[in-house]
């Protein structure tokens, strides 16, 4: 989408099940609203499936990759699960972590 710099996805374990939570990062002069959410939505649905639309579309300050250029989403589903991150020396942005440790929408 010419409006997603980068985007992560995680199932996260909620009430018995798993959902979908879409992380993004959006290009300059862009900002996620309801409108960008649904058509990310709606894109995935006709694209995909309707399973692989993601309940929750959140815009992150960034996405964790190892040191070889690769997505860490084991990492990010880790920290939305309460558990601890291994390796964090194998990362080149390990900071990006910590905004994962508190974000309020992960919460309902």
């Amino acid at each position: 989408m010419e409006f997603i710099e980068d985007s992560l996805v995680i199932g996260q374990e909620w009430k018995g099940d798993q959902r979908v939570i879409l992380f993004v990062i959006m290009k300059s002069g862009f900002n996620l609203d309801s409108k960008k959410v649904e058509q990310i939505k709606s894109d995935i649905r006709s694209s995909c499936s309707h399973r692989h639309v993601p309940e929750k579309v959140i815009e992150t300050e960034g996405i964790p990759y190892t040191i070889n250029g690769k997505k860490v989403e084991i990492a990010v589903k880790n920290i939305i699960q309460g558990k601890d991150v291994d390796n964090q020396d194998a990362l080149i942005n390990p900071d990006v972590l910590e905004y994962y440790s508190n974000i309020p929408e992960i919460l309902t």
